[in-house]
């Protein structure tokens, strides 16, 4: 005769299998965690690319004073708009009539990322042989994925 034990270890317990239930349980969280993250994703990288255009912007800007205080000379800066969106930024040494320097000086072009439009108040800013800009001038940057990411660059 066989124990109670003896019987209970006998049994084979069914093995446990997903059901189509739990399947599309699991599969609707997994979608509703990937609609939350992808919106704060394309932001992250809209910002990215406003920074990119922002550091570019400044590099201009630094080079155009420098250059200015540098060669005693009014450097032209002008913005313009590119078909696509984009935009580039141009400076460019007025010689002086009267310089101590031999100012052999070709335009430099800074472009800005696709992803990014850049406006300004005017289309050509000058600063002077003192490195300052006279009246002040404003540019933006918007992204182009978001227009509520923006960035305003005053110059004075």
């Amino acid at each position: 005769m066989l124990r109670w034990s003896q019987v209970r270890q006998r049994e084979v317990k069914p093995k446990r299998r997903v059901t189509a239930v739990e399947a599309l349980i699991a599969a609707s969280a997994v979608f509703v965690v990937v609609v939350l993250a992808v919106p704060p994703l394309n932001n992250w990288a809209a910002r990215s690319e406003l920074q990119s255009a922002r550091e570019i912007l400044e590099a201009s800007i630094v080079n155009a004073r420098q250059t200015a205080r540098i060669y005693q000379t009014e450097v032209v800066l002008s913005v313009q708009a590119g078909q696509d969106d984009s935009g580039t930024l141009t400076y460019s040494v007025i010689s002086p009539q009267q310089s101590e320097y031999t100012i052999d000086f070709q335009e430099k072009k800074y472009h800005m990322p696709t992803g990014v439009r850049m406006t300004s108040d005017r289309d050509v800013v000058r600063f002077s042989p003192q490195g300052t800009v006279e009246p002040p001038a404003q540019l933006v940057l918007v992204s182009t994925a978001d227009e509520s990411i923006r960035e305003q660059v005053l110059l004075q």
